[in-house]
């Protein structure tokens, strides 16, 4: 057996998030590509594997109409690409989303937001290192 040494620790405070061409890194708290996996069983015994995506936002809520929070209000509904590059010199990880609003306001304090957008298809995650 081989020991894998980590060589690119993914640091999430370095982490950017574009939507469309917007960076939204300022407003992200946290951003994750999360699969789900569903299988059915067919007739004749088989079945049939599944995998959908969704990325996973929470941001602080921003009400300027270049903000992430009226972004999400305004774009509900299209379908916008994304990369999500999860430190400083990793690869990035992109695909095309379908744009949901996410919540507007909340407690007193700084208000946040969680959501899921619907990836379309499968994420790709591009090689730009050597």
């Amino acid at each position: 057996m081989t020991a894998v040494p980590l060589t690119n620790l993914v640091r999430m405070r370095d982490a950017t998030l574009t939507l469309g061409t917007d960076n939204y890194e300022a407003a992200v708290v946290s951003g994750a590509i999360t699969p789900s996996f569903s299988s059915v069983d067919l007739i004749d015994g088989s079945s049939v594997d599944d995998v959908t995506w969704v990325l996973d936002i929470n941001h602080v809520q921003d009400s300027d109409a270049g903000g992430l929070t009226r972004y999400l209000f305004d774009q509900a509904g299209q379908l916008v690409p994304f990369t999500l590059t999860l430190s400083t010199g990793a690869d990035p990880i992109s695909g095309t989303v379908r744009v949901r609003p996410f919540a507007a306001g909340g407690a007193r304090g700084v208000a946040q937001s969680s959501g899921s957008l619907p990836i379309v298809g499968t994420p790709t995650w591009a090689v730009v290192g050597p």
